[in-house]
């Protein structure tokens, strides 16, 4: 007998994984060689989409990694944000 919350999960398919994870990993790589603020909003749209998927998981289906890594991926938004617009400079050595 199916487990309904794997059913629920939304991991459990290639194509789910894909649309919710492998797609914004996608963007974020592809804009590697953009300037901001393409890429700067590129990478906060791709951390949003994936937090917000980890936190409906974990709504869904009760996945614990998945009430770490929404929030994680949501505040790391901010950073990324903080970067892009110079407000945390950093030199070649990070």
């Amino acid at each position: 007998m199916t487990d309904p919350k794997r059913l629920r999960d939304l991991t459990a398919s290639p194509l789910g994984f894909a649309l919710h994870w492998g797609l914004p990993i996608v963007a974020m790589l592809a804009v590697t060689g953009v300037l901001h603020p393409v890429k700067t909003w590129a990478s906060v749209a791709a951390l949003a989409w994936m937090g917000g998927a980890c936190l409906r998981n974990a709504h869904r289906c009760g996945r614990r990694h998945c009430f770490w890594t929404g929030p994680f991926f949501l505040v790391m938004t901010l950073p990324v944000l903080a970067y892009g617009y110079g407000a945390v400079p950093f030199d070649i050595d990070g």
